[in-house]
């Protein structure tokens, strides 16, 4: 991880960093010079601020263009933050705070097709994956050494003879999907679409217990922006209708964090119904 803030030389000027981005690109190319022909798995991530005081457009656009030279595999964007004080408050031309949404949001969209673009790479090569969590649906949860998030299942090919969580089992990827690259996961699909993925928790807890996912990559619903949630959501209701839970009801679960039950950092929301459910639920 190497943070860069922006990836125009005249901004981080203004912000003070101590150097510029061809500073950066430099570095970045000696890291992967030193992996030799393995250079093309080095995952290089980044922290950007979006709109910082007196950011031009064309300083917005050089940031996405050296984003797209590095061609980072995760970048975590954040709006500029005013605070009052500092050097930066005082600087002429802020930009609004609609100005600094709206550049975020191109930066995050990039940032996501980068991290796809990234994780493409390894579609059909064998890795070994750090398991760091099995969920309750038997989801095996870990990173492979370029970082790559991977979902898989028990008796995946490949796999070591104790695969519990803390070991490394070797997976074949095939698929990406944003930051989870899915292993082999037997599951029944129940809708799709360029945004959201839901299918049948293959552990049900309730006659229809099913999975909704974004394709985008939020840690948990902390990190998730509300048009994807409120997407999420609407999707629910319509797969709520197809399952005819609507006219007795049914239940939207989304854990977080370690206390919440939440087990796989891809944020997902359950849906229940079929019973009467309980409360409090545990």
């Amino acid at each position: 991880h190497l943070s860069l803030q922006s990836g125009s030389s005249t901004v981080l000027q203004r912000m003070r960093r101590g150097y510029d981005a061809e500073e950066y690109a430099q570095i970045v190319e000696k890291i992967r010079d030193s992996y030799g022909d393995d250079a093309w798995r080095v995952a290089f991530t980044t922290d950007i601020i979006a709109g910082f005081a007196g950011e031009t457009p064309e300083e917005h656009r050089q940031t996405m263009d050296f984003m797209e030279r590095i061609g980072f595999a995760r970048v975590h964007i954040f709006p500029y933050s005013r605070r009052s004080g500092t050097l930066a408050d005082k600087m002429p031309e802020q930009l609004t705070n609609a100005e600094k949404s709206a550049r975020a949001q191109e930066l995050i969209a990039l940032g996501r097709a980068l991290e796809r673009r990234f994780m493409e790479r390894f579609i059909g090569k064998n890795e070994t994956v750090l398991i760091e969590a099995e969920d309750r649906g038997g989801f095996m949860c870990g990173y492979t050494d370029s970082y790559v998030r991977v979902l898989t299942k028990h008796g995946a090919p490949n796999e070591f003879v104790n695969t519990i969580p803390d070991s490394i089992k070797m997976t074949r990827l095939t698929d990406a999907e944003t930051t989870i690259a899915e292993g082999e996961i037997p599951s029944t699909k129940v809708y799709e679409d360029e945004r959201v993925l839901a299918f049948r928790d293959i552990d049900p807890q309730a006659p229809v217990h099913v999975l909704i996912i974004p394709k985008a990559h939020f840690d948990s619903i902390l990190e998730a922006d509300g048009d994807t949630v409120a997407y999420m959501t609407q999707i629910a209701k319509k797969i709520a209708a197809d399952e005819g839970l609507c006219e007795k009801g049914f239940r939207l679960v989304i854990n977080t964090g370690e206390e919440g039950g939440q087990s796989v950092k891809h944020l997902h929301m359950h849906m229940l119904g079929g019973r009467s459910l309980q409360w409090p639920p545990g």
